[in-house]
C-alpha cells in the first residue's frame, strides 16, 4: 500500500514539475479578450487657452511589460527611473493630433515610432504647446506648432521630472522655465555593497502621531542618490531658435513660478537635512523672490522639516504661497494661528497674509479664518476672490465672496456639509489668458459654475451663471437622462457655444465629443456639430 501510495506521489510531482516546466512565457487568454482589453482608448482632451482647437493625446491603455520591468530606485517617497532621471513611468502617451473646432480639421503631430510622451501644456496664448519624450539617455523637451502639426525637440536639454512638472511657460510667450538635469554633474553615487556606516537614530521618548510612509530613505548612500537624481539646473529657453540660458545654481528645486509682472520669480528648494520619517514634501524648504535673472531678493519662508505635524493638521509657517493675479509682484499665502493642529480650541485657526511687492518692508494680514483655509480661487476683478475654509469637525465647507481690498464686506456664497452632493453648487470654470494670468471666466457681474449635478436619479453635470452681486444663478445646460456628458470648455470667446464629452450605452466610442449651444434652462439641446475623438 505505501509502495502505492509512494508511485502515485511520484507521478503527481512529476506532472505538476511539467505543468511548471511548461509555464515558461506569459499565457495569453482568448483572441476576443485581448481585442477587448487593447481596443484604443478615447484620446484624452488639451483644450487650448482660447477655446479654439484641442490636443487629442492617444495612450496604451495597459503599460507593456518592459515599461513596468524598467529597474526604479524608491527614494523619499519616490519611484525614480535612473536611466531618464525621472519618474517611473506606469502610462504610455503615444501620439498627439491637433483638433481645430471651427472649422473641424485635425493633424497630426508627426513623433518618432517610438515616442513616449508626457506633460504636455499649451503656451498662455495657444500658438504652441511643449511637451516631453523619453529617449534612452533621458528625457527630451519639445515644442510644437498647432497651426502646423510639426514639432521638434530642443537641442541639448534633458529635462529632470521626478519632483514637479519639469517645466513651465512664463508670463511671457516664447520662454519656457525648465527644470534640467545639471551639465557635467558626473556619474551617480555608488552605494558599494557595504554601508559607509551604521544608521544611528535618535528617539526623544514622545509619542508620535505622524503617519506613515512609504519609499522613504534609510541611509547616507541613499540620500546622496536622492540629492543627485533631484537636483536640477533652472534654465530659461526661446522656443524660436534654442536659445537656453541658465537660471541661478543647481539645488533641489520644487517650484518656480513668474510673476505676472514678468519681473520676479518665486522659487522654492528643499535642503538638508533630509529625514529619514516623511517624503521629501516635508523636508525642510526655503521659500524665496528672485530678481529676474537669478538672484535672490528676499526670503518669504524658510521652515524645517515637517516631521511632527498633528493628524488632518498643517505645517506652521507661510504655505499655500502663491502671486495675486492681474497685480504686479503681490504674494498671498495662508498662516496656522493654532500651531497647524485641529483639536486646539482658537477663534481663529488661520489668517492669510500678503506682500505687496518684493521690497515692502513687512508682510501684512488680511484677514483671519475661523477654520482651516482652503484655497483662493480668483475672479476676474483685482483683490476679488473666492476664499474657502473647512470646518474639520463639522466636514463643513465654506466659501465667501471676498474683496481683499475691503475684507469686513465678505458675502457667504456656499455653505453646506461636503458630504451633501446635492447641493453642490460646482466650481467656478477657469481660464489662462495670453499673459499667463489664471481667474474665473467672467462677463461684467456674471461668472460660471460647472458642476456634478448629483441627484436621486445619479449625476447630471450642469453649467451655471452667477450673478456676484445678487448671488443669482441661472441654468445655462445641463447632461440630459438618455445619457453622461459633461462640460469641458467654452468654445473660442462665445458664452453660448460649450465643448461637452459625451458617453452611453449605444454609443461605440466610450466618450465622444461635442459642440452644443448652451441656452438658459436647456437641457441636452439637439443642435450640435459631432467631433472626431
Amino acid at each position: 500500500m505505501r509502495k502505492t501510495a509512494f508511485v502515485i506521489s511520484a507521478l503527481v510531482l512529476a506532472t505538476l514539475a511539467a505543468s511548471v516546466a511548461g509555464q515558461s512565457t506569459w499565457k495569453q487568454p482568448p483572441k476576443n479578450v485581448v481585442d477587448i482589453l487593447d481596443a484604443p482608448p478615447t484620446p484624452r482632451m488639451l483644450v487650448s487657452p482660447d477655446g479654439t482647437r484641442a490636443l487629442l493625446i492617444t495612450y496604451d491603455p495597459y503599460p507593456p511589460l518592459e515599461m513596468l520591468a524598467r529597474p526604479f530606485l524608491r527614494l523619499a517617497g519616490h519611484r525614480i527611473d535612473p536611466a531618464l532621471n525621472s519618474r517611473q513611468r506606469t502610462v504610455r502617451n503615444r501620439g498627439i493630433e491637433v483638433l481645430d473646432f471651427e472649422p473641424v480639421a485635425r493633424r497630426v503631430v508627426e513623433l518618432p515610432k517610438d515616442a513616449a510622451i508626457n506633460s504636455v501644456r499649451w503656451s498662455p496664448d495657444g500658438t504652441q504647446f511643449a511637451f516631453t519624450n523619453d529617449v534612452k539617455d533621458g528625457v527630451e523637451l519639445w515644442v510644437g506648432d498647432p497651426s502646423t502639426g510639426k514639432a521638434a525637440p530642443i537641442p541639448g536639454i534633458r529635462v529632470n521630472d521626478i519632483l514637479s512638472a519639469p517645466f513651465s511657460w512664463n508670463a511671457a510667450n516664447g520662454l519656457l522655465l525648465v527644470r534640467s538635469v545639471p551639465s557635467g554633474r558626473g556619474k551617480a553615487p555608488d552605494p558599494g555593497p557595504v554601508p559607509e556606516g551604521p544608521v544611528v537614530e535618535e528617539t526623544s521618548g514622545k509619542v508620535s502621531k505622524m503617519m506613515t510612509f512609504q519609499d522613504l530613505l534609510r541611509n547616507q548612500a541613499e540620500e546622496a542618490l536622492f540629492e543627485y537624481y533631484a537636483t536640477s539646473q533652472l534654465v530659461m529657453v526661446e522656443t524660436s531658435h534654442g536659445a537656453a540660458k541658465p537660471i541661478g545654481k543647481p539645488a533641489i528645486y520644487t517650484s518656480v513660478e513668474a510673476s505676472p509682472d514678468d519681473k520676479h520669480l518665486l522659487v522654492t528648494h528643499l535642503k538638508r537635512p533630509f529625514s529619514y520619517r516623511v517624503p521629501s514634501a516635508r523636508f525642510a524648504q526655503t521659500t524665496e523672490i528672485w530678481k529676474q535673472p537669478g538672484s535672490v531678493e528676499r526670503v518669504i519662508a524658510d521652515l524645517p522639516i515637517a516631521d511632527e505635524i498633528p493628524p488632518q493638521g498643517v505645517p506652521t509657517g507661510p504655505r499655500a504661497i502663491q502671486w495675486q493675479p492681474l497685480t504686479g509682484a503681490t504674494l498671498v499665502w495662508a498662516e496656522a494661528l493654532d500651531g497647524g493642529d485641529p483639536l486646539k480650541k482658537v477663534p481663529h485657526r488661520d489668517r492669510i497674509m500678503t506682500l505687496a511687492a518684493p521690497s515692502e518692508a513687512e508682510p501684512r494680514e488680511i484677514m483671519k479664518v475661523k477654520q482651516r483655509y482652503s484655497g483662493l480661487e480668483w475672479t476676474a476683478r483685482p483683490n476679488e476672490a473666492f476664499v474657502a475654509e473647512f470646518d474639520r469637525d463639522r466636514r463643513w465647507t465654506t466659501t465667501a465672496l471676498v474683496d481683499l481690498a475691503a475684507p469686513d464686506g465678505a458675502r457667504i456664497v456656499v455653505d453646506r456639509s461636503i458630504n451633501d452632493a446635492y447641493h453642490d453648487p460646482g466650481a467656478p470654470v477657469q481660464e489662462e489668458r495670453p499673459d499667463g494670468t489664471q481667474v474665473m471666466v467672467q462677463d461684467g457681474d456674471w461668472v460660471y459654475l460647472a458642476g456634478a449635478g448629483a441627484s436621486e436619479g445619479g449625476d447630471r453635470p450642469f453649467l451655471d451663471r452667477c450673478n456676484l452681486k445678487t448671488l443669482q444663478k441661472e441654468r445655462l445646460w445641463q447632461s440630459g437622462e438618455n445619457g453622461y456628458e459633461s462640460f469641458s470648455h467654452f468654445v473660442g470667446a462665445s458664452r453660448t457655444r460649450i465643448l461637452v464629452r459625451s458617453e452611453s450605452r449605444t454609443d461605440r466610442q466610450t466618450t465622444s465629443s461635442s459642440i452644443c449651444p448652451a441656452a438658459s434652462g436647456r437641457s441636452s439641446p439637439t443642435s450640435r456639430t459631432r467631433l472626431p475623438s
